[in-house]
């Protein structure tokens, strides 16, 4: 019954979520999402590892995935192995104890540099030693490979969580930006955005703009992106679920890419 599950554990600023789908990822057949203070999570995570049936299953993939804003985005002819730590620790500091990760994503040339907190990253390899350690950006690049249009037009991904949002910028086939960004007011986002958008001359009246994540179309975030970008929309996942979910088709979208694409 086990037999082929993945599972995909994603720890981010202020939540835990995790899903099981099928090894491919294009099925999903649970999943759960915790809201949770950051001076929580140590605690709350290892509950949920203890406690929670989901979690009991045995699964022939485990992906530990990490979902904050400590990373490191270095081109391909940039990077050195040796010198990761310290490129690491320049531009995040050094006064936390990190485990630190590297991701080669190859489809776009690029090594993204990612710390875990070490009792963290710690408690999840004691759960599971044969996880596998990725960063979200990682699985939206490649997602972003795997659905790629080429046309000219610019093309701005956006993906919503509690405190955060992840943008990402494609100029036919070029990658711009790939970055985290924290946010406590909707005014926020929109200052963001448009200081992205400035920065890479993008026409926000006919750049494709497509969003998903935690937020609808009757949120303050999604009324102020629909009258700054015309061309916006909610971004979909291609996957199926098992029949007794019930998913809103945009809203974890971020999170149903994931087993894809690792």
């Amino acid at each position: 019954m086990d037999e082929g599950l993945k599972l995909c554990l994603e720890l981010g600023e202020e939540h835990v979520s995790y899903l099981i789908a099928n090894t491919s990822g294009t099925k999903i057949m649970h999943f759960e999402y915790y809201s949770v203070p950051k001076e929580e999570k140590l605690e709350r995570l290892s509950m949920l590892l203890k406690e929670h049936p989901g979690l009991s299953h045995s699964f022939e993939d485990v992906i530990l995935v990490n979902n904050t804003n400590r990373t490191v985005l270095v081109p391909d002819k940039f990077h050195k192995d040796h010198l990761n730590d310290s490129l690491f620790q320049m531009i995040h500091g050094d006064l936390e104890d990190m485990a630190l990760h590297k991701d080669a994503v190859y489809e776009w040339e690029i090594n993204i540099l990612h710390g875990f907190e070490a009792e963290l990253d710690t408690l999840l390899k004691e759960r599971f030693p044969q996880a596998r350690s990725v960063h979200f950006a990682t699985t939206a690049l490649r997602s972003a490979f795997k659905n790629r249009h080429w046309e000219e037009k610019q093309h701005v991904k956006l993906f919503f969580f509690s405190s955060s949002f992840f943008i990402m910028l494609f100029h036919g086939d070029r990658l711009q930006i790939a970055q985290h960004f924290q946010f406590q007011t909707t005014e926020d986002i929109i200052y963001h955005v448009l200081n992205v958008a400035d920065k890479f001359q993008v026409d926000v009246n006919s750049a494709l703009f497509e969003t998903s994540g935690l937020l609808d179309e009757s949120s303050p975030i999604w009324y102020e992106l629909q009258r700054h970008f015309l061309e916006i929309s909610f971004l979909s996942p291609d996957v199926t679920f098992d029949e007794n979910m019930e998913i809103s088709s945009h809203y974890f979208t971020p999170f149903f890419l994931i087993p894809a694409c690792v």
